[in-house]
């Protein structure tokens, strides 16, 4: 889609405490009743409007309370020739429907990842696509990603550059929550 110019962002709190953890870490940590209450620092929710640089627009949401989602990352970039569509709880699948498409054939399609995806390869001793993969997996490609782009002169995506400009679009995101105005992402690159 390309650089973000600016955005609109808005955050709810709805849940004011939450108990201190108590045995246990990340989503195993457990609280009991009597555990103290703790003031909550980050939002349970966002959205933000998007405008690109190439004037396209989008939709950015999180939800930490969400109910029925586990991994519930996903994307869908609708353009003048289609839509694609990938859900993080399915990552060897993308959704695919194009406007160039015979009548008969309009409509979504699933495309199936597998050998034919480089970083994928590893995982399949076959050539074909369809084979699982899931999100811990992802995890390990991420870090084959990593080292071997710190290992070469050929450097890896994302890269400290990209984590940067991701950052200033957070700080934008947050900052048009707290002023009720678009900010435009320039202003925080200086």
């Amino acid at each position: 889609m390309g650089p973000i110019k600016s955005v609109v962002g808005q955050e709810q709190l709805f849940i004011d405490t939450r108990p201190a953890a108590g045995g246990g870490s990340g989503y195993g940590a457990q609280a009991d009743k009597q555990a103290a209450r703790l003031k909550v620092e980050n939002d349970d929710q966002f959205q933000a409007l998007v405008t690109f640089e190439n004037r396209a627009g989008g939709v950015i949401e999180s939800s930490r309370i969400s109910a029925g989602k586990v991994f519930g990352i996903a994307w869908e970039i609708s353009g003048t020739e289609g839509t694609i569509i990938m859900d993080g709880e399915r990552f060897n699948e993308l959704k695919i429907a194009r406007y160039g498409d015979a009548k008969h054939d309009r409509g979504f399609k699933t495309i199936y990842a597998g050998s034919q995806v480089e970083q994928f390869g590893g995982f399949f001793g076959f050539d074909f696509a369809g084979g699982g993969l899931g999100y811990f997996d992802v995890k390990v490609i991420e870090i084959y990603d990593l080292i071997k782009g710190l290992s070469s002169e050929a450097g890896c995506f994302p890269d400290f550059r990209f984590g940067l400009e991701n950052q200033q679009i957070i700080e934008a995101m947050v900052r048009s929550s707290a002023s009720g105005q678009r900010v435009e992402i320039a202003s925080l690159r200086n």
